[in-house]
């Protein structure tokens, strides 16, 4: 019987969702790239020991609660973990500081701003509270309005109002069953007596 925690020696990691290691400090944000093949065609692989025809994937994390970009070879039928991997399982390589931009390269032009946005911070804060704001509940940051929306139904157990706010300005609240008053078309901030957009 297998160890419950341990890789699966059969199993290929191809898919860059299931590598979550090193798991003290990182969270996976998005994957960015996946299953990209390599420019040169064949390559040798990890061991140096035969030519791969491995891809490779790119991924927006959090590393130690800063934002980082990661790559890796994905697994192979010849390197089942791909490359790096760590204790038997398939792990991310996080290059330095100076290295990380090198790797935006290799992101689509349509991410590069999701990207950015992560990199100067989350500006929203969504927060959960009981009937009538009061009692706060939980707080969470996100990158865009669009991610702030994303985690409402992961709100604590019980909560009843929620609010989003950008930079400390409002932007909106709700509740489960969607935003009460005025809902922002943008996420940008608006003045709470006038309606009107917060300079």
């Amino acid at each position: 019987m297998s160890h419950p925690n341990r890789a699966s020696p059969r199993k290929i990691y191809s898919n860059p969702d299931d590598c979550i290691h090193p798991v003290n400090g990182l969270e996976l944000v998005l994957v960015l790239v996946r299953n990209a093949i390599h420019s040169g065609g064949e390559f040798w692989g990890p061991d140096a020991t035969h030519k791969s025809r491995a891809t490779y994937s790119v991924a927006l994390i959090r590393w130690r609660n800063e934002p980082r970009l990661a790559w890796r070879f994905d697994g192979e039928k010849n390197h089942p973990l791909g490359w790096p991997s760590s204790s038997g399982y398939p792990a991310w390589a996080i290059p330095p500081r100076p290295l990380q931009m090198g790797l935006m390269e290799h992101v689509p032009l349509e991410l590069h701003a999701q990207v950015l946005e992560v990199f100067r911070g989350s500006p929203y804060s969504v927060k959960w509270f009981r009937l009538g704001e009061n009692g706060l509940l939980k707080t969470a940051k996100a990158p865009t309005f669009g991610a702030a929306i994303a985690l409402l139904p992961s709100g604590p157990e019980g909560w009843e109002r929620y609010l989003i706010e950008k930079n400390g300005h409002f932007v909106e609240r709700g509740d489960p069953h969607g935003p009460r008053g005025r809902p922002s078309p943008d996420g940008e901030p608006i003045d709470v007596e006038t309606g009107e957009p917060v300079a």
